[in-house]
């Protein structure tokens, strides 16, 4: 094996750029280096803070100035993040060791514009990667002379869990071919003198990365995977015990009896009082920030009022708040003085999950089970960077919450990580195809060359005719227009390229921003909502209580009076359908076998758990007569008990499952996310998306496992 001191040789002014600091690589960096020092498309999978920044950049950087270095001046790295405030971080950290290296770092996002510098290292989003291609090309007689992305000879993924089995990742996968096309064409016209592109990214959780780096990365790409997890201590509910190591309890069972429980979804005095223990119990490492996390905005908005008013009368603490609909302003003011503070409290969604720096976290608060373990090693991940050790303050708020979140906590124990299907979302082609169409001079592609593109990104059999499907239903719905074999945008796409800016580049699930909320103190929008408020009201948003002095075009608030009542506005955000890996954490917090589906008895009615997810729910609603959904339980268990023999027929006859999906795919659409342009598709397109989504084999296999029986337990703690 290499040597430490060797390795750091090869990486020439880089490791010193990159390493100086430090006294030795850490294993990811030590295997990481060679293979991207080679020129190979490599994906790093790592524990969370174990450097995998540096184990890409170093060694990228180091090759490329050892090349060319004709093109200094241009972008030569383009680095992509999952969110404006990640692009932000990575720009921080990586501009100190470029800037030594005489080397320059750019981010180019709706916030800041960067890329008509030229860095050799720009950091963006998919959709301003997006737009780039579409926008910054330079024509000469109609002929491609120059573009800015042509000089782009490495693409970094950064936090590839985020993207893969999403449409945003299907639509990188598209971008980075589309950006291997215009390689090829810069070189063949002698713009660059190669049209080499690899491709890297880096995730600490991912389950199947091997595959992951294949299906995003490309066909020759390989995974380094580094196994290892921190040290995980959390509070249990015995008040007069101090922080409890989650290796010391073996069984998902003993954490689920003595994980914390609130035993209400409305309860904010119960997590105050845990937080406060977390900041007081005695122990070697004083507990002083603390990140909550939490899973709606509204919560957000009450707790962290709750918080400002209650826990800073037993200490000098700051109280901040972190979701999507505060404005960006604010949010990164919450991310600085949360960084910046040594006693603070930072009540977030799922905002704060990624990586973006937010300095040291003494503890992590989690307020319900995230939706699965890799979002669960995530949000802990965040924690203990400098110690190195994750301390965890678990609190359920029923016997559901405890069950998922006692499981998900043994997996991340042991550094498990729940699977993710992966199925093509057609929906992408949609936005692609006419983002591919704008790209040109003339806004104009002929009918092959999009089809080419479509093999290129999918070579799976049937792909061409799908894709040929749905552009004859965009021309017939006017989206794209044809004329003697040549596509141009419809009025739509036009109006949304020319008026709609950055919305024309994305696919992303979203619902509008909402009605501007204003501080009447300041001028400064505060937030986007989907709801006024009465006039008059108060509110709970971002950490304080608000009068509604105004509610017209938009929201006027000003600061409430903390003797009344509050409300919290409503948000766009929908309740997110339950995973079926939520659904298999809660089977096993609850004590059951991964091909157990019990029969229970709660207040003298039959409930059948069979922990599936809402998918396969609404599935089963459909092929066995008799069961309703469980109000509580949604996606999880159903009310009664399934005819055993009616439970065989059904396994036994796939085609009787594919008919019931194909023929409610729309119902389904929403608890399998799609993408945003999914109803653009033809109806039997849709459907076939609904079908490969929803894995009519994977159900058989599922549904044929089942162990169906009755249980005497009772469905209480």
């Amino acid at each position: 094996m290499t040597s430490d001191h060797e390795l750091f040789k090869r990486l020439g002014a880089a490791g010193s750029a990159f390493y100086g600091q430090f006294d030795a690589f850490r294993e990811i960096q030590r295997r990481a280096i060679e293979p991207v020092l080679a020129g190979k498309s490599i994906l790093i999978t790592s524990a969370t803070a174990s450097g995998k920044t540096e184990a890409l950049y170093a060694p990228i950087i180091s090759r490329l100035m050892q090349g060319d270095r004709s093109s200094r001046h241009r972008i030569r790295v383009l680095g992509i993040a999952p969110t404006r405030a990640l692009v932000n971080d990575l720009f921080e950290r990586l501009q100190g060791p470029l800037g030594s290296l005489g080397l320059s770092c750019g981010r180019q996002t709706s916030d800041h514009s960067d890329k008509h510098k030229r860095p050799n290292v720009l950091i963006t989003t998919p959709e301003s990667f997006d737009s780039m291609l579409v926008r910054n090309g330079k024509y000469e007689n109609g002929t491609l002379t120059e573009h800015l992305l042509a000089d782009v000879e490495v693409v970094v993924i950064d936090e590839v869990h985020l993207f893969y089995g999403t449409s945003r990742g299907d639509q990188l996968v598209w971008l980075l071919a589309r950006l291997r096309r215009l390689r090829a064409f810069a070189c063949q016209r002698g713009y660059t003198k190669t049209n080499d592109l690899q491709t890297c990214g880096a995730s600490a959780t991912v389950s199947s990365p091997d595959l992951v780096a294949r299906r995003l990365l490309g066909n020759n790409a390989e995974a380094i995977c580094v196994a290892g997890s921190r040290d995980i201590e959390f509070l249990t509910e015995d008040p007069s015990a101090g922080w409890t190591k989650l290796s010391a309890l073996p069984t998902i069972s003993k954490i689920r009896d003595r994980l914390i429980q609130s035993n209400s979804q409305t309860d904010l005095s119960a997590v105050e009082m845990h937080i406060w223990r977390a900041l007081t119990v005695e122990s070697d490492a004083a507990c002083r920030k603390a990140l909550v996390f939490v899973p709606t905005r509204s919560l957000c908005d009450k707790l962290s009022t709750y918080l400002a008013e209650t826990i800073t009368r037993k200490r000098d603490i700051h109280v901040l708040a972190h979701h999507g609909s505060l404005d960006k302003t604010k949010r990164e003011q919450a991310e600085k003085a949360f960084s910046n503070a040594r006693d603070v409290i930072l009540v977030a969604t799922t905002t704060l999950e990624v990586g973006v720096d937010i300095g040291n976290v003494d503890c992590i608060v989690l307020v319900g089970p995230p939706p699965d373990t890799g979002a669960l090693l995530q949000r802990i991940g965040r924690g203990g960077r400098r110690s190195g050790i994750t301390r965890v303050v678990p609190i359920a708020r029923d016997w559901i919450e405890s069950c998922a979140l006692a499981s998900m906590l043994d997996a991340a124990g042991k550094g498990i990580v729940d699977e993710k299907p992966y199925a093509r979302r057609w929906s992408v082609f949609v936005q692609q195809s006419a983002s591919y169409v704008a790209q040109s001079k003339n806004r104009s592609r002929t009918r092959k060359q999009l089809l080419e593109l479509a093999d290129e990104v999918w070579p799976w059999q049937g792909s061409n005719r799908t894709a040929a499907r749905i552009l004859d239903k965009l021309i017939e719905d006017e989206l794209l227009v044809e004329t003697k074999g040549h596509i141009t945008l419809g009025a739509e796409w036009s109006e949304s390229l020319e008026s709609r800016g950055g919305g024309f580049h994305h696919n992303l699930d979203t619902e509008g921003r909402g009605t501007p909320v204003v501080d009447s103190s300041t001028g400064e929008v505060i937030a986007h909502v989907q709801s006024a408020g009465s006039l008059g009201s108060t509110m709970a948003l971002g950490g304080q209580r608000w009068d509604v002095v105004s509610a017209g075009g938009e929201i006027i608030l000003k600061p409430g009076n903390d003797r009344k009542e509050t409300e919290t506005f409503r948000y766009a955000a929908r309740a997110a359908p339950t995973s079926r890996n939520y659904a298999r954490h809660f089977l096993f917090g609850a004590g059951f076998q991964p091909e157990d589906a019990p029969v229970l008895m709660e207040n003298g009615e039959e409930i059948w758990v069979h922990a599936g997810g809402s998918a396969y729910e609404l599935a089963l609603l459909q092929l066995l007569p008799g069961l309703k959904a469980h109000p509580r339980m949604k996606g999880i268990a159903l009310v009664g008990i399934p005819d055993l023999d009616t439970v065989k027929a059904v396994a036994s006859s796939p085609d009787r499952i594919r008919d019931t999906i194909y023929s409610n795919s729309e119902s389904m659409e929403l608890s399998l996310s799609p993408g945003p342009y999914h109803r653009a598709l033809p109806d039997d397109v849709r459907r076939e998306v609904v079908l490969e989504l929803f894995g009519v084999d994977r159900f058989i296999e599922w549904i044929c496992s089942r162990q169906i029986r009755l249980w005497t337990g009772e469905m209480t703690r």
